[in-house]
């Protein structure tokens, strides 16, 4: 990580007053030892949301990069988690959860558009490992589960559903590569995708 990135987020969080800030990342391969970016200095932004006008863009978000659905690369106020619970029963997806949760129940965030975070990409990295069934059956669970929140604020819940299509969809064409074509996970990706 950057040598100010607490630094940056705290002045920032203090300077807006929101309840917390969201820096961007830059991924370093391991096995290539090399640097993926997709935030470059001279492009740099800040961008205040409200928790309706957050919600309404993070599906195109979340197509874009991970900045808005993992935990780190984020500072919040310690009182946002008074009503909010980190799920530690997940064994994949609990920082995807936890965001979620968090911008329902927030007045305001703040996102930063500098890589302030270095995520290393290697055989043990979430990003690297091989997908289990309780994996993917959390991974869905949290993406169904986010449906009646939005339908209960009024959201349109229409990109959400197409980008949770597209995502069954993907988990499906790759079952071979995981080894779990016959899974009970897979079986019931295939259920989920038929019925939306």
């Amino acid at each position: 990580m950057d040598s100010d990135y607490l630094e940056v987020l705290y002045s920032k969080i203090v300077e807006y007053d929101t309840d917390f800030v969201i820096g961007s990342y830059k991924q370093f391969s391991m096995p290539d030892n090399c640097y993926y970016m997709n935030v470059w200095e001279q492009d740099y932004y800040e961008k205040i949301w409200t928790s309706q006008e957050l919600l309404t863009q993070l599906p195109n978000l979340e197509n874009y990069d991970s900045s808005y659905t993992i935990s780190w690369g984020k500072l919040f106020k310690r009182s946002l988690f008074d009503d909010i619970l980190f799920n530690e029963q997940r064994k994949f997806g609990e920082d995807f959860e936890c965001s979620f949760k968090l911008y329902l129940t927030m007045t305001s965030c703040l996102y930063i558009h500098r890589a302030l975070y270095n995520y290393r990409v290697h055989s043990e990295s979430m990003v690297g490992k091989v997908r289990t069934e309780r994996q993917l059956m959390d991974d869905v669970e949290i993406r169904l589960g986010r449906i009646p929140f939005l339908i209960g604020r009024g959201i349109d819940s229409t990109p959400y559903i197409s980008n949770l299509k597209s995502f069954i969809q993907f988990r499906i064409n790759e079952k071979e590569k995981v080894g779990l074509e016959n899974s009970n996970a897979i079986q019931m990706y295939q259920e989920i995708l038929r019925n939306l």
